[in-house]
């Protein structure tokens, strides 16, 4: 059984990354990262949050085979729940939350599907709540130590309740069925020094092309040691149709450090 603890930048955003924690967690069994840090955000509002994130998997592998640089994954469960602490005009307030479960089910090596489904809701963007259930298939184009691709597509259908603005404009309650694409790399730019993972988001309306939503991910990870990195987390949010008022591009980054550890099984044989 793996276990993987970490002390992180939180990862509270428009869409749940957990792609960032499949990319670093490889033992089979139960593993869990533990979040806290702060922000700085432009956009529709320039603000500086703290937030935190508790995420954590269940995962097995294929049987390795002679050559694996890597293990291969064969089934993962995944839930993160977040969140966001700001203080803005003298009130301090938690402006956006976020749970998202999901479980990938390789058939093959390469080739899988992934379901999944979400919740989360951001005051600041006048979005009460967003529900949404999605499946998905998963392509592992490069499964390499030193960098990794994979791609992913299927559809989602989503509930989104908004807010009414100060004006009394633009408060809806809509479902919409939406396609979903995505492509996640790793690079490790230098060797057991420094990696970047990024992950792509396009979700387009399917009965309004016109409505594009992308986020886009991008995680720099610096290791001193085993045990102790420094990271820097970077998500880009467009929406090409914002409620009234809104700015369609919105940007947040995120810091802090990761402790990560791991307690694996023991290779010794029972005495008898």
């Amino acid at each position: 059984m793996g276990l993987v603890l970490s002390l992180i930048s939180g990862l509270a955003l428009a869409q749940v990354n957990n792609e960032n924690m499949a990319a670093a967690v490889h033992e089979e069994g139960f593993g869990a990262h533990l979040g806290g840090g702060g922000s700085l955000a432009s956009g529709n509002l320039s603000s500086v949050s703290l937030q935190g994130e508790l995420a954590a998997q269940h995962r097995s592998n294929f049987p390795a085979r002679p050559g694996d640089g890597l293990p291969w994954v064969r089934s993962r469960g995944l839930f993160s729940a977040s969140g966001s602490l700001m203080s803005f005009a003298g009130t301090t307030f938690v402006d956006r939350r976020l749970v998202h479960a999901g479980h990938t089910q390789m058939l093959s090596r390469r080739l899988g599907l992934e379901a999944g489904v979400q919740y989360q809701n951001n005051l600041l963007l006048l979005l009460d709540a967003r529900l949404t259930a999605a499946v998905a298939t998963r392509l592992v184009v490069v499964h390499q130590p030193r960098w990794g691709l994979s791609v992913g597509l299927g559809a989602l259908l989503e509930h989104e309740v908004r807010g009414v603005d100060p004006e009394g404009r633009d408060a809806r309650l809509v479902t919409n069925p939406r396609a979903v694409g995505r492509i996640s790399w790793r690079l490790g730019i230098i060797e057991d020094g420094l990696t970047w993972t990024h992950t792509l988001y396009a979700e387009p309306r399917l009965d309004r092309w016109a409505d594009q939503l992308l986020v886009d991910y991008h995680t720099l990870e610096a290791h001193v040691n085993e045990v102790v990195s420094m990271t820097a987390d970077l998500q880009l949010r467009y929406d090409s149709q914002p409620p009234a008022e809104l700015a369609r591009l919105d940007t947040r980054l995120s810091w802090g450090l990761r402790f990560r550890w791991a307690l694996r099984p023991s290779t010794e044989q029972p005495h008898h």
